[in-house]
C-alpha cells in the first residue's frame, strides 16, 4: 500500500542493466572466494593439474568463443555486400581438424616434457633465444586479442546502458577490467577453471533464450525459425561455379585449422587450461569432447543469426551498418521486456570467460618464462611479485583497448580478429612447425630478427597486391609462417644429433 519498496526493475533500462552486471559479478566473487582462498603458485598456474576433463571442455567453449563470437557471428550471417549466410561453417570445419593436430601431436609432447609454459618446448628443442622469442610473440598475441575482446564488450555496454548515465567511456573500461582483476589475481587457472563452467553456461543460456524470444515475435512462431535450416541463409557456399567454391572451401579449412593450432595449441590461455587436467587421456578426451561441443554452439550462434535478420525483415527493423550491434539492437528494442538484459549476461559471460584467462595466462608466462618462477617458488615475495604483473597487465590491456577503440571500426570484429590473428600467431606457428619437423639446429641470436620481419613481410605483400588482387584474408597467417620457416632454414644449421624431441 505505498509502504513498501517497489522491488519491480526494468532489466533492459542502464539501472536495470548496471543490478545484473552487480549480481553477476557477485556469483563470480562468490566462485573466486571458494576457489581462490591463498591460492599457491602451483594452484595459480595449472591448478595443481587436478581440474576435471569435463569442467574443463565445458568452460573452454566460453573462453574460445568469447563474446565476439557472441555478438560478431550472429551479425556476420547477414553482414556485407553478399549475405554470408552460413559460409563460416567452412571455417570451423578447419577448427576440427587443427583440434585433432593439437590432440595427437601437441598435448603428448606438451605432457611428455611436464610444462607449465608450453613455451619450454622451445628452450629444450632450440635454446633460450627461442624459448622467450615464442613466449615474447604470444605475449604481443594474446594482448591484442584479449583487448579486442573486451573492447566489444565495452562498446556494447556503453552504448546500451552507460552513455546514457553519462559515464564515459574510458572510466567503463576500467571498470570492466578492475572486476575481471579482482576475482583472478588469487587463484588464478585454479579459480578460471570454475568461473568459465559458469560462464559458459550463462552464455548458451542467453542464446537459447534469445531464440525462443526471437520466435515469439516472428509471425509463423517456431516454424519460422525451424525453417531457417531449409531457407537461403542456410548455404554454406555462396558462390555457384566450381573452382569458386573450391577455393573458398580450401582457403576456409586450411586458414581454421591453423588458425587454431596458433589459438589453442600455440596459446598459453587454451593449453594452460588442458595441462591442468590429471593425465594426458583426460586431457586428449576433453580436447575431443570439447570439440564436438564447439561445432554444435557455433551451429547454434549462426542459427540465432539466421532468425534475427528474418525478424529485422518481417518487422521492418532499421538495422544498423555495423553487424556487431545487429543482436544488441534487437534484443534491446524489439524483443520481450528483459532480453536486452539476457543479451547482456551472455556477453557479459562470454567476454569474461576470454578476458580472464588471458590475464592468467599472461601473468603466467611472464612469470615462468621471464621471471624464472616454478611451482615451488611460493614465498610470499613471488606471490607480491605475481600479483603485481597480474596488475600490470590489466593495465596495459586497458591501454590497447583505447587505441583499438579508435583504430576498429565498421568492419565485423570477427574479421578483425583473425586478420591480427594472422599476423601475430603466424611467427609462432612457423617456430613450432620448424622444431617439430625439422632437425636443423638455430642460430638463436637472430631468431627474434626472423620473427618480427616474418609478420611484417607478411603484411606488405598483402598490402601491395603481391597475391593478384586476391585477398588471403584469414589464410595470411599460412603465408606469415612460411615466411618465418623461410628465415629459420637461412639462418639454422645441421643438427649431426637428430631432433631433440620427437613426435
Amino acid at each position: 500500500m505505498g509502504t513498501g519498496i517497489d522491488l519491480m526493475i526494468e532489466w533492459d533500462s542502464p539501472i536495470g542493466v548496471l543490478c545484473g552486471v552487480a549480481i553477476y559479478f557477485s556469483a563470480l566473487m562468490l566462485i573466486a572466494w571458494r576457489t581462490g582462498h591463498n591460492a599457491s603458485n602451483a594452484q595459480f598456474f595449472l591448478a595443481s593439474r587436478r581440474a576435471s576433463w569435463l569442467v574443463v571442455a565445458f568452460g573452454m567453449i566460453g573462453a574460445t568463443l568469447s563474446g565476439i563470437t557472441f555478438t560478431s557471428i550472429p551479425g556476420l550471417v547477414g553482414s556485407g555486400k553478399e549475405n554470408r549466410c552460413f559460409s563460416y561453417l567452412l571455417l570451423v570445419t578447419g577448427y576440427v581438424l587443427g583440434y585433432a593436430f593439437i590432440a595427437t601431436v601437441l598435448l603428448p609432447l606438451y605432457y611428455r616434457l611436464n610444462l607449465t609454459s608450453i613455451y619450454g618446448y622451445l628452450g629444450s628443442r632450440f635454446g633460450p633465444w627461442s624459448f622467450r622469442t615464442g613466449s615474447a610473440m604470444f605475449l604481443a598475441s594474446q594482448l591484442l586479442m584479449s583487448s579486442l575482446r573486451l573492447l566489444l564488450l565495452v562498446e556494447v555496454v556503453h552504448r546500451f546502458a552507460l552513455a546514457e548515465l553519462g559515464v564515459p567511456f574510458w572510466v567503463s573500461s576500467i571498470v570492466s577490467l578492475a572486476l575481471i582483476w579482482t576475482y583472478t589475481f588469487r587463484g588464478g587457472i585454479h579459480t578460471i577453471v570454475w568461473t568459465d563452467l559458469f560462464q559458459t553456461a550463462c552464455m548458451l543460456f542467453a542464446a537459447g533464450w534469445t531464440i525462443w524470444a526471437v520466435a515469439q515475435r516472428l509471425e509463423g512462431g517456431w516454424s519460422d525459425v525451424s525453417g531457417v535450416w531449409s531457407s537461403e541463409s542456410a548455404r554454406v557456399f555462396l558462390h555457384h561455379d566450381f573452382g569458386s567454391n573450391a577455393w573458398h572451401f580450401a582457403q576456409a579449412v586450411i586458414s581454421g585449422a591453423l588458425i587454431t593450432i596458433a589459438m589453442t595449441g600455440l596459446d598459453q590461455d587454451m593449453m594452460q587450461k588442458n595441462l591442468a587436467c590429471r593425465t594426458l587421456s583426460q586431457s586428449r578426451l576433453n580436447m575431443m569432447v570439447f570439440t564436438a561441443l564447439l561445432v554444435l554452439v557455433n551451429l547454434v550462434f549462426l542459427w540465432l543469426g539466421a532468425v534475427l535478420y528474418l525478424t529485422a525483415r518481417q518487422r521492418g527493423i532499421d538495422l544498423p551498418t555495423d553487424s556487431d550491434l545487429v543482436f544488441p539492437t534487437i534484443a534491446f528494442g524489439h524483443l520481450l521486456p528483459g532480453a536486452g538484459a539476457i543479451f547482456l549476461l551472455g556477453l557479459i559471460a562470454a567476454t569474461f570467460s576470454g578476458a580472464d584467462a588471458s590475464l592468467t595466462a599472461l601473468t603466467t608466462s611472464t612469470c615462468v618464462d621471464f621471471l624464472g618462477f616454478t611451482d615451488h617458488s611460493d614465498d610470499r615475495v613471488h606471490r607480491h611479485i605475481r600479483t603485481a604483473v597480474h596488475l600490470s597487465y590489466a593495465l596495459l590491456t586497458y591501454a590497447v583497448m583505447m587505441v583499438l577503440h579508435r583504430w576498429t571500426g565498421g568492419q565485423a570484429t570477427i574479421l578483425t580478429l583473425l586478420s591480427l590473428v594472422g599476423l601475430t600467431y603466424g611467427p609462432l606457428l612457423g617456430l613450432f612447425a620448424f622444431g617439430l619437423f625439422s632437425t636443423r639446429r638455430l642460430r638463436e641470436p637472430l631468431v627474434p630478427l626472423i620473427c618480427l620481419a616474418a609478420p611484417i613481410g607478411a603484411f606488405w605483400l598483402e598490402a601491395s597486391n603481391f597475391f593478384c588482387g586476391v585477398r588471403l584474408g584469414s589464410l595470411l597467417i599460412l603465408v606469415n609462417a612460411a615466411l618465418t620457416i623461410a628465415g629459420l632454414m637461412a639462418i639454422s644449421r645441421v643438427n649431426p644429433a637428430g631432433l631433440t624431441h620427437k613426435l
